[in-house]
């Protein structure tokens, strides 16, 4: 605990000023996001030369019902809403417990719902926790190239993130 506090801080600054320095000595800068550019203008004075976000091919994301219904026929869906969150890791910023949070409240108010929990490692998703919620929850991963079909079976896609400057200035699209 104590040196935690005394090292946090100085690594605070120690980032900080690295931080600086790159951004006010560099030829050139690029950002992942619209976010990220703004921060830099506002703590640094200097914004991204250069915006590039990561892409997609928007075309694999075009709406078709065909695979739509399909998707849903396989998973047994019927007509029930489904809502759809994407897990990439167990890592903090993934914020399982707002997930847990909203949809102990939402399974209340909406039983027959669906949660639908999309995950990279499905080990990491603590089941237990969000089955004992209420209402029903499916796990299932995929691969990157059958996202997109798996995105059409939703009604909803939730992103729940910690509201963390990390999170703000991220690239929007994964």
């Amino acid at each position: 605990g104590l040196l935690r506090k005394i090292l946090l801080p100085l690594r605070r600054r120690e980032f900080a000023a690295a931080e600086h320095m790159a951004t006010t000595q560099a030829n050139l800068i690029s950002a992942v996001s619209v976010g990220l550019s703004n921060y830099l203008l506002q703590r640094h004075a200097t914004a991204a030369d250069l915006i590039l976000p990561p892409v997609m091919d928007a075309s694999a994301f075009a709406f078709d019902g065909e695979i739509r219904a399909a998707m849903r026929r396989k998973m047994d869906l019927d007509s029930r809403r489904v809502f759809v969150c994407i897990y990439g890791s167990d890592f903090g910023w993934q914020a399982q417990y707002l997930l847990k949070n909203w949809w102990t409240q939402h399974s209340k108010e909406h039983p027959d719902d669906v949660l639908l929990i999309v995950a990279r490692q499905p080990e990491s998703v603590a089941m237990a926790e969000l089955e004992s919620c209420g209402g029903e929850v499916m796990l299932k991963s995929v691969a990157h190239e059958d996202m997109a079909n798996l995105l059409f079976a939703a009604d909803a896609a939730l992103l729940l993130r910690e509201d963390r400057l990390v999170n703000r200035v991220a690239s929007p699209v994964k």
